[in-house]
């Protein structure tokens, strides 16, 4: 199993869009059940724990590819220009950003779905073969 963590980043990181990203992941049937919300730590004189990212546990199988589909689908959907950082177990981060995702081909949206499972897995070691579309 691979934890990965899925972050809204800068000012664009809202608990409602996190909201909404977690209820577009949880709709996928492959990651039904893969999906827990992070909450930020309470500090005191706070009323409350916000939102600060998504953990995704990623099986064998599809389950990467499922979750990158995903993943850009959601950016793709958003009218805020939105940026999302994917970072796996090593530390390795992946982002994805709304504005070099929404104009893409069907092949080069098929290739950032590759290469975004690719990284879920630890397998990212031809990232130079993709287009330009998602930062890493």
């Amino acid at each position: 199993m691979i934890e990965v963590r899925i972050c809204l980043a800068g000012c664009s990181g809202s608990a409602a869009e996190l909201s909404s990203l977690n209820e577009w992941l949880c709709g996928e049937e492959d990651l039904r059940g893969a999906v827990r919300v992070v909450q930020r730590r309470v500090e005191a004189g706070e009323l409350g724990s916000l939102t600060e990212a998504l953990m995704l546990v990623l099986g064998p199988g599809g389950a990467a590819t499922a979750a990158a589909s995903a993943l850009i689908s959601w950016v793709r959907h958003q009218r805020a220009d939105i940026t999302v950082e994917v970072t796996v177990p090593d530390g390795t981060t992946v982002t994805v950003e709304a504005k070099r995702v929404k104009d893409l081909t069907t092949v080069d949206l098929a290739r950032q779905v590759e290469r975004l499972g690719r990284a879920m897995t630890g397998s990212d070691e031809h990232e130079d073969d993709v287009p330009d579309g998602a930062g890493g």
